[in-house]
């Protein structure tokens, strides 16, 4: 690996996604099925939030319905703002605001406003995978 490629070489590309107006339930068997920890959301087209399983594990502790047929929708539990990076960000710069900011993944996007387009996410599970591979 580069000593400081960009998050374009090490993220995850084209992830699947969400809209926040989907139940709850039908994001947590999306996930399940998929065999992924997060999920970029969409809100009227653009990127608002990412929904993490613990986010999922978290409302359900509180008593939330996650059931199918439950009334609890994806943007009712997604409460923090996507860190959101460029595909040129600098892989050394994305991990230190992860670490900073005590997040769990970055979502790599090109353009702004309605040209906004989802390149890949990059989570801590992928950074472990790079670190890994360098030892």
């Amino acid at each position: 690996m580069a000593e400081n490629p960009p998050i374009t070489a090490v993220m995850t590309p084209y992830p699947y996604f969400i809209d926040g107006g989907a139940s709850l339930n039908s994001a947590k068997a999306m996930m399940a099925q998929m065999r992924i920890h997060h999920l970029p959301v969409k809100q009227d087209g653009r990127l608002v939030s990412v929904l993490s399983e613990r986010d999922i594990q978290r409302a359900e502790t509180l008593g939330v319905d996650t059931s199918a047929g439950g009334a609890t929708r994806v943007q009712d539990i997604c409460h923090q703002a996507a860190y959101v990076v460029g595909p040129q960000e600098p892989l050394k710069t994305v991990l230190l605001t992860l670490a900073e900011k005590h997040l769990d993944s970055v979502l790599v996007v090109e353009g702004k406003g309605e040209s906004e387009k989802l390149l890949g996410i990059f989570t801590v599970t992928d950074a472990c995978r790079c670190y890994a591979e360098t030892l």
